[in-house]
């Protein structure tokens, strides 16, 4: 089991939740999938980008979190992302030019195929 992270800004903070570091923390001691989706589904203080990564089942999931809400996208197909929401409605979040321009960038590179 592994994970990579990536900030996303949700434009709030809600102080009674947990910070992403402290979730990212209890991932290391995760032992199974959904132990980790459990993990990663906690109530957030602001919000984070998460990917999980089961070696052993092929399988990978991208986890956009913002307070209470929580969206898993399965990785079946090439998937870009960068510094913003892109399949969590997040009104008011913190976009910036370079993940815009990244975003912008990836939707004219073809598909890659392997």
């Amino acid at each position: 089991l592994g994970f990579s992270l990536n900030w996303v800004g949700p434009g709030t903070c809600d102080v009674s939740g947990l910070g992403r570091n402290f979730v990212s923390r209890q991932l290391l001691t995760a032992q199974g999938w959904d132990e980790a989706k459990s993990i990663v589904a906690q109530k957030h203080a602001a919000g984070h980008n998460y990917q999980l990564l089961d070696f052993a089942h092929r399988r990978i999931s991208n986890f956009e979190v913002a307070h209470d809400k929580v969206s898993e996208k399965v990785i079946d197909q090439a998937f870009f992302h960068a510094n913003q929401y892109q399949t969590l409605e997040v009104p008011g979040q913190i976009t910036g030019n370079s993940s815009l321009h990244r975003l912008a960038r990836a939707r004219q590179l073809p598909v890659p195929r392997t």
